[in-house]
């Protein structure tokens, strides 16, 4: 989903959604302002040029860089 307000995000039951355990991916969190909880991980990709993609991988909480560890 592709919201323009963050309030979008809540008026769509996401709150709820991110509420529940379980593996949640989101496509610009940013979006949704504060309203999103922290992230585990966070995955950023940056097309480098046409073929090319720079990812990397931000671990900002105890459940993440277990999860990064393993890779």
């Amino acid at each position: 989903y592709r919201f323009d307000d963050p309030r979008e995000w809540e008026d769509a039951g996401f709150r709820d959604i991110f509420a529940n355990p379980g593996l949640k991916v989101a496509e610009w969190p940013e979006k949704a302002a504060a309203l999103t909880p922290l992230a585990d991980l966070a995955i950023h990709i940056e097309a480098m040029d046409d073929t090319e993609r720079k990812v990397t991988l931000h671990a900002p909480t105890a459940t993440g860089r277990s999860l990064l560890q393993a890779l």
